[in-house]
């Protein structure tokens, strides 16, 4: 009897040491995050007057995220600010889209010699040169203006800031494909890599990242890709978790973002639940040229549609090859339905007649689904914003979708 009740005790103690331990990790995990957060609600800061911060585009419910990631080779200050006197090109561009609804990321990067017209600017340029002569506002309208695409926030960092993170991790493992050496006496770079699978520090993965090479820009945008993914990959292991309050002092400190600290911390969860697998990343495809003695970057404008298609706007054109539509014209106004029929057969749907509504004074556009599959009616919600949705049973109805273009239509 006395050696059961001694069995009793050692459990009870066994369960209460467990109980305290539990509870002990979890105060433990709530201070870190406390302090991590702290540090974001403290550090953060942004270039952008109040005016300009108001003027940026704010995402809309259900609509993916959309953050304009520069990479700049210069000091960023405390308050986010880079020395004026200092005309930084970008180094990098990068979009980041996310789902919030759905928790997935994609990555598109831009070549910095691509040729674009750059807002308020005369003539061609390479899309570096947008932060030379208006700093992040300008680069996030250059963006926008190539791809046709919101851009929500930016985010400015700097090389410093980038293998001091590096650092504080401990390192980053990546397969170096060959040796690599360049040295450039004006730029301060010095690059000198043997080939194999090592653990870069934080200067070692600064050169593995803007190292060119032969493929030059397109090849050092791939290595950032693969680089990416494996940093992702080792920001999401559970030992990083110790050293967050320091990794997040360490970024505000090189970073200038037009995000608000909640807003960032949403964010970053989308990349903590992520896997180097799941973050999908691609870049704007086409050929280098020499125009007027100068090498840029010549984006091939199809591809890099359907890319911006399939990556921010979510369009699965395989997928809308099974959603049948018909389209008719509501207004007074010639061919209407015509081009939103083209344009929805561009993005892969099944538009099955075309052709005019019973009268042509319908004031509201009708989007009536004769079912209630919330995959197709987001699929089409992808494409077009504008219209009412009704529902209508109709089983003799051979579509998807009836689409009454009324006189509010935006396109």
């Amino acid at each position: 009897m006395g050696n059961r009740r001694r069995k009793v005790r050692k459990k009870k103690s066994f369960f209460r040491k467990f109980v305290s331990f539990i509870a002990l990790a979890l105060v433990v995990v709530m201070v870190i995050f406390g302090a991590s957060i702290f540090n974001f609600y403290t550090g953060l800061r942004s270039s952008l007057t109040t005016t300009e911060r108001e003027d940026m585009l704010k995402p809309s419910p259900g609509e993916q995220v959309n953050i304009l990631i520069l990479g700049v080779d210069v000091p960023i200050d405390g308050q986010g600010n880079v020395n004026p006197n200092i005309k930084s090109r970008t180094d990098t561009m990068m979009v980041a889209s996310l789902d919030l609804d759905e928790g997935k990321a994609a990555v598109l990067s831009i070549p910095r010699d691509t040729r674009v017209e750059i807002p308020d600017r005369s003539s061609f340029h390479r899309i570096n040169s947008a932060h030379v002569y208006g700093g992040p506002v300008l680069a996030v309208k250059a963006v926008e203006n190539f791809i046709d695409v919101p851009i929500h926030y930016y985010l400015r960092t700097n090389i410093e800031g980038f293998s001091s993170i590096v650092d504080i991790l401990g390192g980053v493992k990546i397969d170096v494909e060959k040796d690599m050496h360049y040295v450039d006496i004006y730029q301060d770079l010095y690059i000198d890599l043997k080939a194999g699978e090592q653990v870069l520090d934080g200067e070692e993965a600064m050169q593995y990242v803007r190292y060119r090479g032969q493929g030059g820009d397109i090849s050092r945008i791939d290595r950032q890709q693969v680089f990416l993914k494996a940093l992702a990959d080792k920001v999401i292991r559970p030992g990083t978790l110790l050293k967050l309050p320091r990794l997040s002092g360490e970024i505000v400190k090189h970073i200038d973002t037009n995000m608000r600290p909640m807003e960032m911390m949403k964010i970053a969860r989308i990349f903590l639940n992520a896997t180097a697998d799941t973050i999908e990343m691609e870049t704007v495809p086409g050929s280098p040229r020499m125009i007027g003695g100068a090498s840029y970057w010549i984006a091939d404008m199809e591809k890099t549609r359907d890319i911006v298609d399939r990556l921010i706007w979510g369009i699965d054109k395989e997928k809308n090859a099974a959603i049948q539509i018909e389209v008719f014209n509501g207004t007074q106004e010639p061919g209407l339905a015509n081009s939103i029929g083209g344009m929805l057969k561009g993005k892969g749907f099944q538009v099955v007649d075309i052709g005019n509504a019973d009268n042509h004074h319908y004031q509201e556009t009708k989007i009536i689904a004769y079912h209630r599959n919330q995959e197709k009616i987001k699929a089409l919600g992808r494409v077009l914003s504008d219209g009412k949705l009704l529902y209508e049973d109709n089983k003799d109805k051979k579509v998807d979708f009836t689409i009454i273009v009324g006189k509010d239509f935006t396109g």
